[in-house]
């Protein structure tokens, strides 16, 4: 593994007006930087190699003019970002002009499904009761944040943002319309490089991960032994058929490893040889073992001043007790794919080939 990160994971903040029921990023009320702040920060992470800044939220937008402030900043420095936000109305309206002429480069969201999709599916018969309990249960709040991440997306795309990425959470709510959501998007939206698909599956808290919910709070999400013959369809039709939808993110190898979802046993990335080269930064400054899982790494961005080997001693400590997760597929790493993160993927195809090359 590297002895350094390359990528930082940043929690802007942690309000969301989102009720995901397998997300556990539900700390509320604490302290967080300003936009102005944040930049400062940015600065001493990029000192120390990091290249790339994946910017969550809990949602950004919350932030207000200080999300514009960071963007602002982030375009007069040249750094590559992947900014993800489920573009939570009103938020989205009020700040989205402000945020494009701040030079916003991109805008990513979770979408878990196209209601069209769904609805078309589901009057043909073709959706499980599993996956329609599972929807429906959540009421209107599922469907307003699949239906304002869409739109988000599309208007960003459509007023010239650099790249738009809609990230689909594979789960067991989902899993029977893979396919169907990809040929939506090739029919409905897609036009040029600019709009990517990607995807990675609903993980449970092992007892670290605090992003997630424990395997019991969010029961019945988890993909399962039953879901294996539909994944592997999905995903074996997206490969045959991989010409007609080159912005979705590769899905060779994902088949290979549906054993080791189920299992959600993941150590096996390190037999290629790369670890987690991702950083995690709290929102009021305090560092993380990664995105997922929090504690382990007892600084600050600010103590990289004076303390930096004792800090990145520290991480790569916690990094190795790590289990693995879907943000890494390193066998896409290995042969110079795209990240699994593929927030500007583009940017890092371009990187791990030439890691790869030599």
């Amino acid at each position: 593994m590297s002895d350094k990160a390359v990528v930082a994971s940043v929690f802007l903040n942690r309000e969301c007006p989102r009720k995901c029921p397998y997300c556990g990023s539900k700390r509320f009320g604490m302290e967080r930087l300003s936009g102005q702040e944040w930049l400062d920060a940015i600065d001493i992470l990029r000192e120390r190699g990091i290249e790339f800044f994946l910017f969550l939220g809990n949602e950004p937008l919350m932030l207000g003019g200080e999300l514009v402030v960071l963007v602002d900043g982030l375009l007069e420095r040249g750094i590559e970002y992947g900014m993800y936000s489920t573009s939570p109305e009103p938020l989205f309206s009020k700040w989205r002009e402000k945020l494009l002429d701040a030079g916003l480069r991109n805008w990513s969201a979770g979408v878990d499904f196209i209601p069209e999709v769904y609805e078309r599916m589901k009057a043909e018969g073709r959706l499980s009761q599993t996956a329609i309990k599972l929807i429906e249960g959540q009421g209107e709040e599922i469907v307003r944040k699949a239906k304002e991440a869409l739109e988000g997306l599309i208007w960003m795309y459509e007023h010239g943002v650099e790249e738009v990425l809609s990230l689909i959470t594979v789960s067991r709510a989902n899993v029977e319309m893979l396919y169907d959501m990809v040929v939506w998007f090739a029919e409905n939206v897609v036009k040029d490089s600019r709009w990517k698909v990607s995807y990675n599956y609903v993980e449970w808290d092992h007892g670290d991960k605090d992003f997630m919910v424990g395997k019991g709070e969010g029961e019945g999400w988890w993909l399962t032994e039953e879901d294996r013959e539909v994944w592997q369809e999905s995903l074996l039709r997206l490969e045959e058929e991989w010409e007609k939808f080159p912005f979705v993110q590769p899905v060779r190898g994902y088949l290979s490893n549906i054993d080791k979802a189920l299992r959600q046993d993941m150590k096996w990335w390190k037999e290629y040889g790369f670890g987690v080269e991702n950083l995690s930064v709290e929102c009021d400054g305090r560092l993380r073992a990664c995105g997922y899982r929090g504690g382990g790494v007892d600084y600050s961005v600010w103590d990289f001043i004076d303390k930096e080997e004792e800090v990145w001693e520290a991480w790569r400590r916690e990094v190795m007790k790590c289990k693995g997760c879907y943000w890494v597929w390193p066998h896409m790493l290995a042969n110079a794919g795209v990240d699994a993160c593929d927030f500007r993927s583009d940017y890092w195809k371009e990187k791990y080939s030439r890691r790869v090359r030599g």
